[in-house]
């Protein structure tokens, strides 16, 4: 389960505060999904930042069930079991498919003994998750940017969810998909969930939030205005 207590930030934008989250609180439970929606510039983008150490916190903590985080850090977030599917594909273009598999398991011992990876047993890796996630892709030593937008998706995809998490936020996980794509990412969403993992959908997509949250928290100039079952009109 992961809580968010009264988060707060503001930024300072040509001399002028803007509040960008102002008292945000919510609880995602174990085996569930939980959705946020809100128009552009509701927070969803700052929240989910937050969530993965890209940003820390004016006011405000995180728990991950009795452990409080440390915001500010996204090694501390993986560290935690905290996974993140982007609406901005967080990607190295030159870098292979291979590499950006493994982005965030160098230290792995598996792959590789102290600060230097084995290119074999990246590639090895690399293949085994081509093959769960379905990555359509002539050879893993190509460089991502050659692969489609789906199929970029879903290689964040088989990078995230192939560590254990105990959290997994996607936010806009099918922006610019086509509707194939949609279908996988939203499968193996579910299929995480029901893993044990608590997710936390961010969109603007109604119908997206429909087809998989458990509950939708709606958000607007920063706050949560209200949080409702999914069945709600």
């Amino acid at each position: 389960m992961i809580t968010v207590t009264d988060l707060r930030k503001v930024y300072n934008q040509s001399g002028r505060k803007v509040r960008a989250l102002d008292g945000v609180s919510l609880t995602a439970p174990k085996g569930s999904v939980h959705g946020i929606i809100g128009h552009s510039g509701a927070g969803k983008s700052t929240l989910m930042n937050i969530l993965f150490g890209l940003l820390a916190p004016d006011e405000g903590e995180v728990w991950l069930g009795e452990e409080q985080l440390r915001l500010g850090d996204p090694r501390q977030a993986m560290a935690a079991g905290i996974g993140m599917v982007h609406q901005h594909f967080m990607l190295i273009p030159p870098f292979t498919v291979a590499e950006n598999m493994v982005l965030d398991r160098y230290d792995d011992p598996s792959l590789g003994r102290g600060p230097s990876l084995s290119p074999t047993r990246v590639r090895h890796a690399a293949h085994r998750m081509r093959e769960e996630f379905d990555v359509r892709v002539t050879d893993v030593d190509d460089a991502i940017s050659t692969l489609s937008g789906g199929n970029q998706q879903k290689a964040i995809l088989a990078r995230e969810l192939s560590r254990p998490l105990k959290v997994l936020v996607a936010s806009q996980p099918t922006r610019g998909l086509d509707v194939g794509s949609i279908e996988f990412v939203h499968q193996r969403i579910v299929a995480e969930r029901d893993t044990g993992t608590a997710v936390l959908i961010i969109s603007s997509e109604l119908d997206e939030i429909y087809a998989l949250a458990d509950r939708i928290a709606v958000m607007y100039r920063g706050r949560i205005v209200g949080i409702v079952p999914a069945d709600t009109a």
